[in-house]
């Protein structure tokens, strides 16, 4: 058996296996903090402000290194195929007429 677990299955079946647990997750964190009854004081509304503050800066920077990699890989290929579109073009234009 060479082949990994998860390239063996089909997309959409990974894809609803991870909402079903993230659901599951967040339900089950729910409840768990019902029946923990912890009341809210203004130092722990700012850890927790802090902590969703590096949370989305970090879901940032990631969004933004996505996006720079894939605009230099866009250029890239983009410089490629025209490279080799060009003399390609020549020649039948040199063939044509």
């Amino acid at each position: 058996m060479t082949e990994e677990l998860l390239y063996s299955q089909p997309q959409w079946l990974i894809g609803l296996v991870t909402l079903v647990l993230l659901i599951i997750s967040v339900e089950t964190g729910f409840w768990i903090g019902l029946k923990a009854k912890v009341e809210m004081t203004q130092p722990m509304k700012a850890q927790i402000s802090t902590i969703q503050t590096a949370i989305l800066t970090i879901f940032t920077f990631l969004l933004g290194f996505t996006f720079a990699m894939a605009l230099s890989r866009f250029d890239n290929r983009k410089h490629t195929f025209t490279g080799e579109y060009l003399p390609i073009f020549a020649l039948h234009f040199q063939n044509t007429f």
